[in-house]
Order: C-alpha cells, then structure tokens, then sequence
C-alpha cells in the first residue's frame, strides 16, 4: 500500500491531491492536449486575470446542449442544478 501512496503522492506531503491523483491515472499531457487546456481556460476566463471564478463558468455553462438534454433524459434545468452543484458539493462554491 506504501508503494503505491508514495507512487501517488508526487510531491511526497503525505496526500493526494486532485491533480496528483490525475496526473498517476493519465499520465502526462502532451503538449496538443496543455495547448487545448490553455485556450478552453482563457476561453472561460472572461476578465483575463488567470483564475477562474465560479460566476465565469456559471455563466458560460449552456444546458441545452449537454447530451442529457439532447436526448431528452433530463431537462436543461436538471442539468443547470447538478452543474452548480457539482461545485457546491466537490468544490466547495456557492
């Protein structure tokens, strides 16, 4: 179990974070996929500071075109609610 924690555990802190976890499941990202990455965030980035703030994304999110809505299995406001609530409940934003 040691093994594969440290294996994880990148920065050696005795945690896991998020990007750790990612980073030993995917692997590295090449450079296509960091040059997709940085134009998807400054595409959301509406005042250009380099964070991204829950109203940026909020605003950007456009239910009726997720595949649930598409097909019919949930309304766009269904999805507009487990999208904000994803960040409520994994990110901990109101």
């Amino acid at each position: 179990m040691q093994l594969l924690f440290d294996a994880f555990d990148r920065n050696k802190d005795a945690v896991i974070n998020f990007e750790e976890f990612i980073h030993a499941l995917l692997g590295p990202i090449n450079e296509f996929r960091v040059n997709l990455v940085k134009q998807a965030f400054k595409k959301l980035d509406d005042n250009g500071n380099g964070v991204l703030e829950i109203d940026e994304i909020k605003h950007k999110f456009e239910p009726s075109r997720h595949p649930d809505v598409k097909n019919g299995s949930k309304s766009s406001e269904e999805c507009r609610f487990e999208f904000y609530d994803m960040f409520q409940t994994h990110h901990n934003v109101a």
